[in-house]
C-alpha cells in the first residue's frame, strides 16, 4: 500500500535562546483533511534535524521555498516559531520512501533463508516503526538460534514464523491509519476497519486527558505492548467515557 509520503529534511543550528531540554517536537498529520507533518529532533553539535512532509496531495515542493511553505501548512505554529533565528547548516534534501510492502517469507522461502527489517516488511515511516520492528525481529532470530542450538534449517523456519508474527501488529496499525487518507492506494477496508477507526478516535481523545489512556496508547504505539493493552478494564472504561 502507498500513502504517497514525501519528506524534506534540513539541519539547523539550535538558537541560543531555545529550550535546551527538548527531546522532540512532532506534529502529526490528521486524517482525512490534514496530510501535513513535521518533526524536530535535537542531534549532536548543538543542532536540530528538522523534517517536514506530507501524504499524497500534501507533499512538500522541492527546495527552500517548498520547505518554508510546508512549515506554514502545519496545523500548529510551534515548529515554525522554534526555527525563528535558527541557522540553516545545509541544503534541503528530499526523501520518497515508497510503498509499504509485507513479504510473507514464512509462507514460502528458500530453505535456510531468514529475512529481517525492511526486506521483510516495509512500513510507512510516518509512524516510526521500522527500526523497532527490526530489533524485535533480531530478538526472535536470537531466540530461535538459542532454541535450536545455532544456525540451521530449523532455526530459519522458526525465525521466519516469528518475524511474521512480530511485524503483524505494526503493519496492521500503520496500514489502518494510512487508508484514512483518500489518496492512499491499497490497504484494508470494510466494516471492521471502520469500527477500528471509531475506537481509535476515542482512544486518542482519551489520551489527551486521561493518563491511563495516554500510557497505554504510548506503549502500543511504541510496540512495547500489544494492541490488546487498550482493552484493559481501566483503560477501556476511560476510553468509553472520553466519547
Amino acid at each position: 500500500m502507498d500513502a504517497g509520503v514525501v519528506y524534506a529534511i534540513r539541519i539547523f543550528r539550535r538558537p541560543a535562546d531555545a529550550p535546551a531540554d527538548w527531546s522532540a517536537l512532532y506534529l502529526q498529520c490528521r486524517a482525512p483533511d490534514t496530510p501535513y507533518l513535521g518533526v524536530l529532533l535535537p542531534v549532536e553539535g548543538d543542532r536540530w534535524i528538522v523534517g517536514v512532509g506530507g501524504m499524497r496531495g500534501g507533499e512538500p515542493a522541492p527546495g527552500e521555498a517548498g520547505f518554508a511553505r510546508q512549515l506554514e501548512l502545519l496545523r500548529d505554529p510551534r515548529m515554525r516559531e522554534a526555527l525563528t533565528g535558527a541557522e540553516p547548516l545545509g541544503a534541503v534534501r528530499g526523501f520518497v520512501p515508497g510503498p509499504g510492502v509485507p513479504r510473507h517469507y514464512e509462507q514460502r522461502s528458500p530453505e535456510g533463508l531468514v529475512v529481517l527489517g525492511d526486506a521483510a516488511c516495509t512500513f510507512d515511516p510516518v509512524y516510526g516503526q521500522g527500526i523497532s520492528v527490526a530489533a524485535l525481529e533480531a530478538r526472535e532470530l536470537r531466540r530461535a538460534a538459542l532454541r535450536y542450538g545455532g544456525i540451521g534449517p530449523a532455526t530459519a523456519r522458526a525465525a521466519r514464523r516469528a518475524v511474521a508474527a512480530v511485524s503483524k501488529n505494526a503493519w496492521a496499525m500503520s496500514s489502518a491509519e494510512d487508508v484514512r487518507f483518500a489518496a492512499t492506494t491499497g490497504g484494508p477496508s470494510g466494516a471492521l476497519l471502520r469500527a477500528q477507526h471509531r475506537f481509535l478516535d476515542r482512544v486518542l481523545a482519551g489520551a489527551a486527558s486521561d493518563p491511563r489512556v495516554t500510557a497505554a496508547c504510548h506503549e502500543v504505539m511504541s510496540l512495547v505492548a500489544p494492541p490488546t493493552a487498550l482493552f484493559r478494564p481501566a483503560v477501556l472504561t476511560a476510553v468509553l467515557r472520553s466519547g
